[in-house]
């Protein structure tokens, strides 16, 4: 299956209510009402095809590009939550340390590969609770260091309610209190489409606008499947 490009007539299982809370709307980000729709600091965009594994940089609705020392070697990473942060430094021997929401990744940078180093912050419990991190190309590159750096936080936040077209804008557009775009997305328990099947109480992967899947791809956002019905995963969708 596929993203889709059209409207897409919600089903809900349940009650459904409507989701306040978004500031702007992302530059150059279009949506359809019934699209699965994401938060990303604060702005509103269109799921992206394949989650947020991408080359867009954060300003643009991307993850957080952390370079390596050649294609094969960055980091890609989004936030669950506000206000976490991201560091790289060089060191004797592969180390995680978390301190009030800054995530450190201390290693020896001249023989660490992406991911080698996604598999230490991935390991990491605490680190885990606050990231999600993918690679760059086969991630067999080496890594870099970087400075504290602001990571974007990224969360599902509903199925729009309304059509938006911000694909030829070059700022933000903020949302007016009292507009159509304040009531901005429907949360509760909505259908989804799948190629493979998931099981009630199973935590599945949205790859794209409209479809989850049980399989774990890094930087996909997850939501939990409630029940298969007519051949569409009902799962919760918004916090």
């Amino acid at each position: 299956m596929a993203a889709t490009t059209v409207q897409r007539r919600p089903k809900w299982l349940g009650e459904h209510a409507t989701r306040h809370g978004a500031t702007s709307i992302l530059r150059g980000t279009k949506f359809e009402a019934g699209w699965l729709i994401a938060n990303h600091d604060g702005r509103l965009m269109a799921y992206p095809n394949g989650g947020f594994n991408n080359a867009l940089t954060a300003i643009d609705g991307g993850p957080l590009q952390v370079p390596g020392a050649d294609a094969n070697g960055g980091l890609r990473i989004i936030a669950k939550r506000k206000s976490v942060s991201f560091s790289l430094q060089n060191g004797a021997s592969v180390a995680v340390s978390v301190l009030q929401n800054g995530v450190l990744l201390t290693c020896p940078v001249a023989s660490t590969t992406a991911n080698a180093a996604r598999a230490a912050l991935a390991g990491n419990a605490e680190a885990a609770k606050l990231i999600d991190i993918g690679v760059t190309g086969s991630g067999l590159g080496l890594v870099a260091a970087i400075a504290q750096t602001s990571v974007p936080c990224v969360t599902l936040f509903g199925v729009s309610k309304v059509p938006v077209d911000a694909s030829t804008m070059a700022t933000d557009t903020p949302i007016v209190v009292g507009s159509a775009l304040e009531a901005q997305g429907d949360t509760g328990c909505f259908g989804l489409l799948y190629s493979d099947a998931p099981h009630p109480g199973q935590c599945v992967d949205i790859i794209n606008n409209n479809e989850v899947s049980p399989v774990r791809t890094y930087l996909c956002l997850t939501v939990e499947c409630v029940s298969v019905l007519e051949d569409l995963a009902f799962c919760e969708v918004g916090e």
